[in-house]
Parts: C-alpha cells; structure tokens; sequence
C-alpha cells in the first residue's frame, strides 16, 4: 500500500490490516491464504477502517485477476 487514507489513527490502522487480509483472502500470491472476513475486536476507528480496507483490497485484486483472466485465459 502505497499511502494510508486520512483519519483517525485507529481507522488507518484497520484499513491496512483489513487490505492485508483482503489481498489474502483473495488469494494473492504474496499473502497467505486466509478465510477472515471480519476484525479481531478493536475499537470502532479501527473496526470501520478494518472492513473499507478489507473490501477494497479484496475488489482490487479480483479485478485484477478478471483482466488477466480475460487476456490470458482460454478463448
């Protein structure tokens, strides 16, 4: 990730351990896999930036990997 979105600390935070765990629930290949789809109990700073992280990164890679798909996949 390269810059942090603006706000409390607490949200950063979550939102870069929450695009973390989306990149590996996605099944990046530079993350290990991983089934979490919520936070570990934190505050709500955190919690609400844990899960814009989460959704974000996860879509991110999936797009990525529909492009791929579409170019490099089987006509």
């Amino acid at each position: 990730m390269f810059t942090m979105p603006p706000g409390p600390e607490g949200y950063r935070i979550g939102y870069y351990d929450g695009c973390d765990a989306g990149y590996a629930y996605a099944a990046s290949p530079f993350y290990e896999h991983s089934d979490a789809t919520a936070p570990p109990t934190a505050t709500e700073d955190y919690t609400f930036g844990w899960h814009s992280g989460f959704q974000k990164c996860v879509g991110s890679y999936q797009r990525i990997q529909r492009a791929v798909n579409a170019l490099l996949g089987p006509p």
